[in-house]
C-alpha cells in the first residue's frame, strides 16, 4: 500500500510539474485540426496525457502517430490526383518520412521550420529512451505544424457554471488557448468566477475554430 500511494504521489507531482512546463512553451491547442479530423482530438489528448504523467515513450508514440493521420488527412486533401496514381500503383499510403517531406515542401521549405521537422524525423527512429523534454518538444511542434496545416484565428468555448448551470461562451483569439492556461470568466447570471484551464479533453461536442472574417459574416 505504502509503495502504491509513492506512485501515485510520483505521478501527481509528474503532472503538476509537467503542466507547468508545457503551460511555460505556449502551445497553442490545434482545435481547426480537430474540427476536420474527429479522431485527431483523441490522439493528441492522450498523447498530451502520457506526456503529463511522465511517459514520455508512450506519449511521442501517440503524438507522432497524431501527426501521421493528419498528414495523410492534409495529403488526401491537397494532392488528390497523386492519390489516385498511388491507388493505381498499389501504394495508397506515403510513409511517415514521405508525408513529412510532402509537407516541409507544402509549407513552403521554411528553414524556421526545418529544425522541428528534423527532431520529429529523428524521433521516429529513435531507440533508446526518450526523455522528458524530447517528449515536450515533439509535442510542441507537432501543434506548431498542425496550426500551420489547419490555421485559424480564434476560438470560441462553451462553459457550463456549476453553480447555477448557465452556459457561457468564452471568445478570444488564439494565442489566449494554449495548453495550461487559466482563463478567469464570470458568470453572467450568477456572478460567480470560474476559473477555465485551457486543455484538449476529449469529448464528443465539436470544438469551434473560427477565422475573423468568418466571426463577421456570421454576426451580420
Amino acid at each position: 500500500m505504502k509503495k502504491l500511494r509513492a506512485n501515485l504521489e510520483e505521478l501527481f507531482n509528474n503532472h503538476a510539474k509537467n503542466l507547468e512546463n508545457i503551460k511555460n512553451a505556449n502551445i497553442i491547442i490545434p482545435y481547426e485540426f480537430f474540427n476536420s479530423l474527429k479522431a485527431g482530438n483523441v490522439f493528441y489528448a492522450e498523447g498530451l496525457n502520457c506526456y503529463l504523467f511522465g511517459l514520455s515513450n508512450s506519449a511521442v508514440t501517440v503524438i507522432v502517430k497524431c501527426f501521421e493521420i493528419a498528414l495523410k488527412q492534409k495529403y488526401r486533401v491537397e494532392e488528390k490526383g497523386e492519390c489516385i496514381k498511388k491507388m493505381k500503383k498499389g501504394t495508397r499510403n506515403c510513409n511517415l518520412n514521405e508525408l513529412i517531406d510532402w509537407a516541409d515542401k507544402w509549407l513552403g521549405n521554411k528553414k524556421e521550420l526545418a529544425h522541428g521537422f528534423r527532431i520529429l524525423r529523428n524521433l521516429i527512429h529513435e531507440e533508446k529512451e526518450i526523455e522528458n523534454k524530447d517528449a515536450l518538444e515533439a509535442i510542441r511542434h507537432v501543434s506548431k505544424f498542425l496550426n500551420l496545416l489547419w490555421p485559424f484565428e480564434g476560438h470560441n468555448e462553451r462553459i457550463v457554471c456549476e453553480k447555477c448551470k448557465n452556459e457561457i461562451n468564452l471568445t478570444g483569439n488564439k494565442e489566449k488557448f494554449y495548453i495550461g492556461n487559466v482563463i478567469p470568466i464570470d458568470c453572467n447570471n450568477c456572478g460567480e468566477t470560474i476559473q477555465f484551464l485551457v486543455y484538449p479533453h476529449i469529448c464528443p461536442k465539436p470544438v469551434v475554430s473560427f477565422t475573423y472574417q468568418e466571426r463577421r459574416n456570421s454576426e451580420i
